[in-house]
């Protein structure tokens, strides 16, 4: 739970190659109508305006990125809240990647 208009989840990518973000909403998420999942250069990277009940979870269908990304070092996961602010809630955010070493 974090209020404002955005969350930064810092190290949430690994280093690596990611194939995307999951995002599941555990406790229904107030005080805006949807949430956007991304990066700091591509605000919806993983999902724009996603839903607020709890159960929602992100699929391949929610993003706009169409290709692996590779990170040289880790990474943060932006939520920015959708027309409002967070007010309660809980997520969990899970990257999909496979580490280079």
């Amino acid at each position: 739970t974090n209020a404002g208009t955005s969350v930064n989840v810092s190290g949430a990518i690994p280093t690596g190659l990611s194939y995307g973000v999951v995002f599941s909403v555990l406790s229904t998420i107030t005080g805006c109508s949807g949430v956007n999942i991304g990066s700091v250069s591509t605000p919806t990277l993983w999902g724009a305006n996603i839903a607020l009940a709890a159960g929602t979870i992100t699929t391949d269908a929610d993003a706009s990125a169409t290709s692996i990304s590779r990170y040289g070092s880790p990474d943060v996961v932006v939520l920015q809240a959708s027309g409002g602010v967070f007010t309660t809630g809980t997520v969990n955010i899970r990257a999909c990647y496979v580490a280079l070493s």
